[in-house]
């Protein structure tokens, strides 16, 4: 991949497609941050608004800013829908042309922080309708975007949030404790992170700093946000149990929030972005737009 595409400041691709009477506008770019290139999608309702509503768009781990086409579908959904998105490529995945072992949870924040920036810099956004979407690993760096001081989000959706703490976690990705604390071993070693084969074959350097943020991080303790809320679960979900999804929404009432909740039937931890199951995919689109139509009401 040539230098020129990777670190251009320009808009690189702009696809126009008919939908209604309104045009959907795609533009796919990248931007400097902290020395990584980050590779972004924003989708726009319509050309020549006055302002557009955004959604900022979180993406899981390892998964890119497509997430098997269903991150692309979402988008559309929104655009659909009147909003505006932009989605990233985190350190490793997807276009990124930065090494997996920077896809941790400090530089994920820190690179959605930079999109939010950028379309703030470059676009007129409506400051009052501005939401951020975390799906799965993204939910858990999502929650830490909220609780930073005087974030500047109106709206929250947690899409299968891994909000459970870190360690746990972890725990269930390794499929238990002895083995997670192998591969910490080895990511602590001279190396300073472990390969690990995914349950769906993806070959992941996990460095020593991605599990100590991960030990680190308990999204649903010590909450410092209240905003309007959606927590969206999978009855078919294993990695992101319903229960998790189910404490958050109660964590997140408790700290002055207020929470819908979403449950998708048949829906496992890809919510319809890797397989087709039209009737999640659906209830997952329509959710999230009835969820911001009714936060965003005039």
């Amino acid at each position: 991949m040539k230098k020129w595409f990777l670190f251009t400041l320009a808009l690189l691709l702009t696809l126009s497609m008919a939908s209604g009477s309104a045009q959907i506008k795609e533009i796919t770019g990248s931007l400097p941050n902290d020395g990584r290139t980050v590779m972004y999608t924003i989708v726009l309702p319509e050309e020549n608004a006055e302002s557009y509503n955004f959604v900022v768009m979180n993406h899981g781990h390892g998964g890119g800013r497509e997430e098997g086409g269903g991150f692309a579908r979402l988008a559309n959904a929104l655009a659909e829908g009147g909003y505006a998105s932009i989605r990233m490529d985190f350190a490793g995945t997807n276009q990124s042309p930065d090494p997996f072992t920077q896809n941790v949870l400090s530089l994920m924040i820190s690179d959605s922080n930079a999109c939010l920036n950028y379309v703030l810099e470059n676009y007129p956004v409506n400051e009052d309708k501005l939401a951020i979407l975390g799906y799965s690993m993204g939910g858990r760096m999502t929650m830490a975007i909220l609780n930073e001081k005087d974030n500047p989000y109106d709206a929250g959706i947690m899409l299968a949030g891994s909000l459970d703490t870190g360690t746990n976690m972890m725990n269930n990705f390794f499929s238990g404790k002895e083995a997670r604390e192998n591969y910490e071993k080895e990511a602590n070693g001279e190396k300073g992170f472990v390969e690990f084969t995914t349950q769906y074959g993806q070959v992941q350097q996990l460095s020593k700093e991605w599990f100590a943020e991960m030990h680190a991080s308990t999204p649903l303790e010590d909450i410092k946000f209240s905003l309007p809320m959606l927590v969206i679960y999978g009855n078919q979900d294993t990695s992101v149990p319903p229960e998790i999804a189910k404490l958050a929404a109660e964590k997140l009432t408790a700290a002055g929030s207020t929470v819908q909740t979403l449950e998708i039937p048949e829906a496992n931890h890809g919510y319809g972005f890797y397989s087709d199951q039209p009737e999640v995919t659906n209830a997952l689109q329509q959710g999230v737009v009835d969820f911001l139509n009714s936060t965003f009401a005039e």
